[in-house]
C-alpha cells in the first residue's frame, strides 16, 4: 500500500465513511433537522403535526369545528464526543502507511464515537410509553415480536421503515427459535450469523447498546387516589402556555395505597397501567382493546401517608383530537407495575418507526489560529478533525470532534419490548 501524510482532511474522510458505515440504531432514526442547526447550544422548535375530529353523516359543518394545537417540541444540540491522540516525530517524518491509519487511529477512534452516539439514542428508549411483554420471560417468538407491531399498528404508526433491534443474547434465542419458520436462506442467515432478517413486520437488527432498566423498590397495594384524573389537551396544568411539549404531553397522577415512605418508589423509565383505562387509536379514537401504558418521566416517592404523585406520560387525555384514553380512571382503579418486579433489572428491545427519534449533527465551529482544522458533513454525522503541533517535543496533536443531539420525536411511533 501507498504511504499517506495523516493530515485531518485524510483523518476526517476516512474515519467519516467508517463511522458512518458502523452506525445501527442511529442509521435508522430520523436525521432531517441538521440542517435547521449552525453551531452549539443551538435550539428549534419542531411543530407537531396537528390532529382533527372528523364529523359523520351531516355536511354541515356550522356546529364543528377543530382548534389546530400544533404544539411545538424544542430540540437542542449541545451533545460532544471527542477524541484526541497524538503522533510521535519518528512516525510522523516517516509518514504513516494505510494499514498504520486504519489499525491505529481510524479504528479506535471510531469506535468511541460510534458507541457514545448509540448509546445515547438506544437510551431514549426509556421515554417510550408503548410497552409489551412480561418481564422475566424473554422474546423468543414472532409472537412476543407481534405484540410490538400490534402497539405500533394500534398507535397509527406507519407500516413502512418500521425496524426493531434486541440485545445480543435475544437475537440468538430469536434466531433459534424461528430457523425452522423462515425460508431456506433465512433459515441459514439465522444459524450461521444470529441475523433475524425480517419477522413480526420489523427489519430485526442486533445492538449491545440497548440499556438495562432497573425498576423501582415499590410495594404495597397501588391505586389511584380521585376520580376523574384526566385534562383536555389546552389546560395549561399539563400542556404549557407556550405549547413546547409535544408528544410527550404530561400528566400528574394522584395516588395512594403505596408502601409507606419509600425514596425511589418508582423510577424514570417505568411503566404502569390503570384498571379500566384503555388506549384509543390516535386517528378513529376507538379503544384498541389494550390497556394504556404509562411511563415515569421522572422517579417518584411515596410519603408517610402512602401517597404518591407521579408525572406521567402520556397525558389523559378523554375527548378531543388529541385523545389518548378512552376514560378518566376511577377513584381506587388498581394500578400494575409492568416493568417487572420490584428492584429487579431488565433489557428492552426496541421496535420503532424512524419518525420515533431524531438525530441531529452540525459541524463544530473551530478557530484556525495555530491549527488546521477540516470538517466533513455525511449523510448522518458531521466530524471535525484539528490537528497542531507542540514545538518543544515536535509531537503532532489530534482531535476529532462530533457535535450531535439525540431527542425523542414522536413516542407513539416506539415501543418497547422487554426480556
Amino acid at each position: 500500500m501507498s504511504n499517506r501524510i495523516l493530515t485531518p482532511d485524510v483523518l476526517a474522510k476516512e474515519t467519516l465513511a467508517h463511522l458512518e458505515n458502523g452506525l445501527g440504531i442511529a442509521a435508522k432514526v430520523h436525521t432531517d433537522y441538521s440542517k435547521e442547526f449552525t453551531d452549539v447550544g443551538d435550539t428549534i422548535n419542531v411543530k407537531r403535526p396537528p390532529r382533527f375530529v372528523g364529523q359523520k353523516n351531516n355536511l354541515d359543518v356550522s356546529g364543528h369545528s377543530n382548534s389546530i394545537n400544533e404544539a411545538k417540541f424544542p430540540i437542542e444540540i449541545k451533545r460532544t464526543t471527542t477524541v484526541p491522540f497524538t503522533i510521535d516525530p519518528k512516525d510522523r517524518t516517516l509518514s504513516v502507511s494505510d494499514e498504520h491509519i486504519q489499525d491505529h487511529y481510524i479504528a479506535p477512534a471510531v469506535t468511541t464515537l460510534k458507541e457514545s452516539v448509540e448509546a445515547d439514542v438506544a437510551q431514549l428508549g426509556t421515554q417510550l410509553y408503548n410497552f409489551v411483554g412480561t418481564a422475566g420471560s424473554g422474546i423468543k417468538t414472532t409472537k412476543d415480536l407481534a405484540a410490538a407491531r400490534v402497539a405500533l399498528t394500534n398507535s397509527a404508526c406507519p407500516d413502512n421503515g418500521r425496524c426493531a433491534f434486541h440485545s445480543p443474547d435475544t437475537s440468538v434465542e430469536l434466531s433459534e427459535n424461528l430457523k425452522n419458520v423462515f425460508p431456506e436462506e433465512h433459515s441459514k442467515l439465522a444459524i450461521e450469523q444470529a441475523k433475524i432478517a425480517k419477522a413480526a413486520g420489523f427489519m430485526n437488527y442486533e445492538s449491545t447498546f440497548l440499556p438495562w432498566h432497573t425498576v423501582g423498590n415499590y410495594g404495597g397495594t397501588p391505586l389511584v387516589d380521585g376520580a376523574s384524573q384526566a385534562v383536555a389537551y389546552d389546560d395549561p396544568d399539563t400542556v404549557d402556555s407556550t405549547k413546547t411539549v409535544g408528544d410527550t404531553d404530561r400528566f400528574y397522577l394522584d395516588t395512594n395505597g403505596w408502601s409507606t415512605g419509600v425514596t425511589g418508589l418508582l423510577k424514570k423509565g417505568d411503566v404502569i397501567t390503570i384498571a379500566g383505562v384503555y388506549a384509543v387509536n390516535p386517528v378513529s379514537k376507538l379503544p384498541t382493546g389494550h390497556l394504556r401504558t404509562f411511563v415515569l418521566n421522572e422517579d417518584a416517592n411515596s410519603d408517610g401517608t402512602c401517597d404518591s404523585r407521579l408525572n406521567l406520560s402520556p397525558a389523559l387525555i378523554t375527548t378531543g383530537a388529541h385523545q389518548t384514553v378512552d376514560a378518566a380512571p376511577a377513584d381506587g382503579a388498581v394500578i400494575t407495575v409492568k416493568t417487572g418486579a420490584a428492584n429487579s433489572s431488565h433489557r428492552q428491545s426496541l421496535a420503532f418507526h424512524k419518525n420515533a427519534f431524531t438525530l441531529v449533527t452540525r459541524p463544530l465551529n473551530i478557530p484556525t489560529t495555530n491549527m488546521s482544522t477540516k470538517t466533513i458533513m455525511g449523510n448522518k454525522v458531521a466530524i471535525s478533525v484539528t490537528e497542531w503541533g507542540d514545538p518543544k517535543t515536535l509531537e503532532h496533536n489530534y482531535r476529532l470532534d462530533i457535535l450531535y443531539d439525540v431527542h425523542v420525536n414522536h413516542a407513539l411511533l416506539g415501543c418497547r419490548i422487554t426480556e
